[in-house]
Order: C-alpha cells, then sequence, then structure tokens
C-alpha cells in the first residue's frame, strides 16, 4: 500500500515544505520561498514492503579472529577449508553457540604427544581475546559434552603467541 496514493497536489506541496524547511533549520539556513526545489520521493512500486532485503554487512571476524585466521591459512594451507562462524549449535532451552571456526575434517592433533594422527574430524576453535567472558566459556564447555565427536579447540593470543587447548567434554 502506498502511503502518499491519495494524497492531494496541495498535500504533497505542504509535505514537501515542512522537509524543505526541517532540512535547513538543521543546518542554520533560513527556509526556501519557493518550494519547486524540494521534491517527494517517488513511491516503492511493491508497496509498503522494502526494496531491498536487510542484510548485517558488518565483517564475521573481529581483529584476533582475522590474525588467528591467517596464522592458520599460512601454518596449514594444503589442509581443508576454515570456515568463519559457519556453524550453530542448538545447547539446551534455545541456547545457541557460534564458534568462531570450523573446519568439517581436520586431522586429529593429540595434546600429550604434538603429533598429528592419521585420523581426520571435525573441529571447532574458539578464539578469545585477553577478556573472555564466563558464559562463552560456558557454552564451549556444554558444547564439547553435547557433541564429544567434535574436536573442541580454545584459541587465545598471549603477547603474540597463540595457545591452543582442547576443550574435554
Amino acid at each position: 500500500m502506498n502511503p502518499f496514493g491519495n494524497w492531494s497536489s496541495h498535500d504533497v506541496e505542504a509535505f514537501n515544505a515542512r522537509v524543505a524547511a526541517a532540512k535547513n533549520l538543521a543546518v542554520g539556513v533560513d527556509a526556501p520561498t519557493s518550494i519547486a526545489s524540494a521534491v517527494l520521493p517517488a513511491p516503492s512500486p511493491a508497496g509498503n514492503r522494502p526494496d531491498r532485503l536487510r542484510q548485517n554487512h558488518a565483517p564475521k571476524m573481529n581483529q584476533t579472529e582475522g590474525r588467528w585466521f591467517s596464522q592458520i591459512n599460512c601454518r596449514f594451507p594444503n589442509y581443508p577449508p576454515v570456515r568463519a562462524h559457519a556453524k550453530t549449535f542448538l545447547l539446551a532451552n534455545g541456547v545457541r553457540y557460534t564458534p568462531d571456526f570450523s573446519a568439517s575434517l581436520w586431522p586429529f592433533l593429540d595434546d600429550r604427544t604434538g603429533k598429528t594422527t592419521d585420523s581426520a574430524r571435525e573441529t571447532c576453535w574458539e578464539v578469545k581475546g585477553p577478556h573472555a567472558w564466563d558464559d562463552a566459556l560456558v557454552k564451549i564447555k556444554f558444547a564439547a559434552h553435547e557433541w564429544p565427536e567434535i574436536h573442541w579447540l580454545f584459541v587465545w593470543e598471549d603477547y603474540g603467541i597463540w595457545t591452543i587447548q582442547t576443550v574435554l567434554p
């Protein structure tokens, strides 16, 4: 439905004059003597529907996550691709958890020996800066308990050195 569809030409001129006066007051200019320069935008042909879909254009990663993503891609260029914020897990009671990074098949690194095994597992990484909120730590711990078949890793940077810790179920 077009909200301007039943306006008369007088209504449009009065509206344009109010808009022009408000714009000029905002920048400290006197109101124009003629309203010919003020133009009412053309109504949307789709009625009251938005002209385009609302999309989130915010970056997917913060700076710490971006540094870890560069680090892991440089260290393991021939491994399967690591995707940022690609999977969301339903924990309990409607609580959702999205790990920072996930890979479908990633060679399993044994923390005790420090060697890569032949078996590949789905792996999820949670990257945190110097201040990790308690709810984020609880969520990754709960996710590791609910999905023990996934290798969960907690990663943080301390003075330029990356530390990786396996989250046990």
